[in-house]
């Protein structure tokens, strides 16, 4: 890896004995990436989108203020409801790197939690990974490159998803131990409190510790989603962490030229671009209607349950949202020299299809399958021959209730 013209941004935390800067005067620009508990996007009791002073990440940037407090911080959160960290790599330079930031916090160990052993051997394996050292081969390209941490938060589930969480966990860590990058572990944190205070009060169950923190299902299981306690318990393990051991997190990573997914080498330095819904590269056969922020979904009909804060939510489709209504052989047509694509759905209630196909002929299928009216960011990639081509989404497969069919944009992604 190339180092000659590079400036590596944990420096710039530490004075030349070693010490933590507090004297400097140079702005810092700090980046948070994750799913939902990263964005913050809870609206149970005590805690909201419209509270965000109980996000844990705005109580970090409140604890890097404290740290550095001459530093003026500009605090940039790009987390996303439902993303794991194939989403999270896809936008990663667009998101993250775009704002230059001397430091970047990654949280993806919940959405990207197994759901049983054979997710974590094969592509499950592969998918945990790859898309984890495609973000920090990203940041090694900056001429600044930023100081990393990466960060594990609690999933309060029963003992077997606890155990598949933990070794989903320790496939991201075998990446992140490569590079040297910090790591903090908010669950190791929430098991030490809750085994203190059994050993003062044996009495105490592990659910009945969790209910201080976590939101109960009507089936008795606890939600991922905290309340606001919950939230400030990850910021505590956050801060704890950055306070006992600064150069673990501040300084920079290590620059290796060998890759730990050594047999992935094209996915990871793999780059992509965004095709907007909007763009005047597409074009549509049916009926179809943009919605953006500045004109959102409306509807009276009681029936069709849409949020339409999912259709005009600017950070997540800034040019908008295209849909169509009764979508059954509506289409779209764009042409591409991309090597692959795939399109992120807004999704419908129920199902949708969509069949793709190059000049022609069929590549692909892809497919829209939620019980909510919300995002679904599954994709699938979808590989196209080499060249420029002509790609069509043909809409079918539409069941039960799906009568919309909606997307932001389409992603390309090129082999570097």
């Amino acid at each position: 890896m190339e180092q000659m013209n590079k400036t590596f941004a944990g420096e710039s935390f530490f004075t030349v004995g070693g010490q933590l800067d507090v004297t400097s005067i140079d702005p810092l620009t700090v980046a948070f990436i994750g799913g939902s508990l990263t964005e913050g996007e809870v609206d149970y009791e005590g805690t909201s989108l419209d509270n965000e002073n109980l996000k844990w990440a705005n109580v970090v940037i409140r604890f890097l203020s404290g740290l550095f407090p001459i530093r003026p911080i500009t605090a940039v959160n790009v987390g996303l409801g439902g993303t794991g960290s194939q989403y999270g790599a896809i936008r990663f330079a667009r998101d993250v790197l775009s704002h230059k930031p001397d430091l970047v916090f990654i949280e993806f160990s919940c959405n990207d939690c197994p759901s049983s052993d054979a997710d974590c051997e094969g592509q499950g394996k592969r998918d945990r990974q790859i898309y984890l050292e495609s973000m920090i081969r990203q940041c090694m390209e900056m001429d600044k490159v930023p100081a990393v941490v990466y960060m594990h938060v609690p999933v309060p589930y029963a003992p077997e998803q606890m155990r598949l969480y933990r070794k989903g966990c320790a496939l991201k860590q075998e990446v992140l131990d490569h590079y040297g990058i910090g790591t903090v572990d908010a669950m190791a944190d929430v098991l030490r409190e809750f085994e203190a205070e059994q050993a003062k009060d044996c009495s105490l169950t592990w659910e009945d510790f969790l209910r201080r923190y976590y939101e109960l299902y009507e089936n008795g299981g606890f939600n991922v989603h905290p309340y606001a306690s919950g939230y400030l318990l990850f910021a505590k393990a956050m801060i704890n962490a950055l306070t006992r051991n600064p150069k673990t997190y501040f300084s920079p990573f290590q620059m290796k030229d060998e890759l730990c997914c050594k047999d992935f080498q094209s996915e990871i330095n793999e780059r992509y671009r965004y095709l907007p819904a909007a763009s005047e590269r597409f074009s549509y056969q049916g009926d179809w209607i943009l919605y953006t922020a500045d004109h959102p979904y409306e509807s009276e009909d009681p029936t069709l349950r849409i949020r339409p804060n999912r259709l005009t939510r600017a950070h997540q489709f800034p040019d908008g949202v295209m849909q169509a209504y009764e979508p059954h052989g509506a289409s779209f047509s764009f042409d591409t020299e991309a090597d692959r694509i795939c399109m992120p759905h807004v999704s419908a209630k129920a199902g949708l299809g969509a069949t793709v196909y190059a000049d022609g002929k069929q590549v692909g299928q892809t497919s829209c399958r939620s019980p909510w009216h919300g995002m679904n960011y599954t994709g699938p990639w979808i590989s196209l021959p080499k060249g420029k081509k002509r790609i069509q989404f043909v809409i079918e497969d539409a069941h039960e209730d799906a009568t919309v069919f909606r997307f932001g944009y389409v992603i390309e992604a090129f082999e570097a």
